[in-house]
């Protein structure tokens, strides 16, 4: 029997979606990268898992994330709300290997439940998380050490830092109580997920993981 390389994987698992989560700097964007690079026929999603063009909350967030400015909580919430009901109502298996780059959705709930003061919208995002597709799930961990090196090779390049990069720099109690809760949030609806700490390996080393894992 020949060997099982990348072009059967291409092959056998259209119509897959294979789901990256991790905390910041855990390495998921440079993961997803090297995949593609590897394999141009890869479909990449990002957040999302329908095309966001047509989202125009999704739009509005971006936006604001953007221009740096601050929104109020209920109409952030809002808006985050009924960028999960686009993406839900609108999402489109695709005859490919699908891989996701983080899922908004379940991010959003880890936020919510750590907070726990708005239940029903709680309730409202489990029954989303109820609705997902079937789906393949990795998630990147990574040290303290290494993500603090990350952090600050990015301040250092002059990137444009992410509202929860700041959190891990104003209030790394809250970042790592949300990694916490989200890792479990991942694992309890993904069970089979598999978990690969990045501390030590290259980019293109754990996107050889996750395809290994695909195999």
């Amino acid at each position: 029997m020949r060997p099982f390389v990348f072009c059967d994987i291409m092959f056998y698992m259209k119509n897959t979606l294979v789901l990256i989560s991790g905390m910041d700097f855990s390495g998921k964007t440079t993961t997803v990268k090297e995949i593609k690079a590897l394999e141009p026929d890869v479909v990449i999603r990002y957040r999302y898992l329908s095309d966001i063009a047509g989202n125009a909350a999704r739009q509005e967030i971006v936006s604001i994330r953007e221009s740096g400015n601050d929104v109020e909580k209920q109409r952030y919430r809002a808006l985050a709300r009924q960028s999960i009901e686009y993406d839900m109502k609108n999402y489109k298996p695709l005859n490919a290997l699908v891989i996701q780059d983080t899922l908004f959705l379940l991010k959003h709930y880890s936020k919510r439940v750590l907070e726990n003061t708005d239940h029903e919208l709680i309730k409202w995002l489990e029954e989303q998380i109820s609705l997902l597709p079937k789906m393949k799930s990795v998630f990147l961990t990574v040290g303290e050490e290494e993500r603090k090196r990350r952090l600050d090779k990015r301040i250092s390049d002059g990137e444009r830092l992410a509202k929860t990069d700041k959190l891990l720099i104003e209030e790394p109690k809250k970042f790592f109580e949300i990694g916490d809760l989200y890792f479990k949030v991942v694992l309890k609806h993904f069970p089979d997920t598999k978990v690969i700490d990045t501390t030590q390996l290259t980019p293109k080393q754990v996107a050889q993981e996750v395809l290994d894992f695909l195999r």
